[in-house]
């Protein structure tokens, strides 16, 4: 991941100097790493984000291997009534980095090919943003605030037939909401 920004929460490593036994870092977010981590995420608050990440060099490198635990105290937004609902988080790192990989053009890959590595950039893995990104991929992405409801026209059951209308029927279609207002415009309500 190639960015002209440096990461709210910046914590880089040179692959070089990683023992050969691996090493323990301990990763705290301050304030100001925090408040701009909520600020790219959209949370309300983020008020710690903090954990343990060790690195050690798979086979004597030059794959190295991230593992580790975050913890993270934070806010969201309600997706119905945007109320701040408190959430606290632990979740897993996992990561393999690797030197960059040149991939032959018009390569595709499939679902059953082997991931591929992250890669080392100018020597250096930055931890922050890693734990960053595995923040991100542990929101929920539709919290609700305790007791919240979903309003009645968004959970109508609706079905678009051939001809594109749209009927009562299924539970999980989006389009639920826009059907009953449409009908309410057309009804002059």
């Amino acid at each position: 991941m190639t960015t002209n920004t440096t990461p709210e929460f910046s914590h880089p490593i040179v692959v070089e100097e990683i023992p050969a036994g691996g090493r323990h870092f301990s990763l705290v977010a301050d304030e100001e790493a925090r408040a701009g981590l909520a600020r790219r995420f959209e949370l309300p608050s983020l008020t710690s984000f903090e954990g343990m990440l060790k690195l050690r060099f798979l086979a004597g490198g030059p794959m190295v291997r991230i593992t580790g635990e975050m913890r993270a105290e934070l806010e969201q937004a309600c997706v119905v009534s945007l109320e701040p609902v408190p959430v606290s988080l632990r979740f897993d790192v996992e990561a393999e980095f690797g030197p960059p990989i040149e991939v032959p053009d018009g390569l595709e890959l499939t679902l059953a090919d082997d991931e591929p590595h992250d890669m080392i950039e100018d020597g250096v893995i930055d931890l922050g943003e890693l734990a960053a990104q595995h923040l991100l991929l542990s929101l929920d992405p539709y919290p609700r605030a305790p007791g919240v409801e979903v309003p009645k026209a968004f959970s109508e059951e609706v079905e678009v037939s051939e001809n594109a209308e749209i009927k009562e029927s299924d539970s999980q279609n989006p389009f639920a909401a826009l059907a009953s207002l449409k009908r309410d415009m057309e009804s002059g309500n």
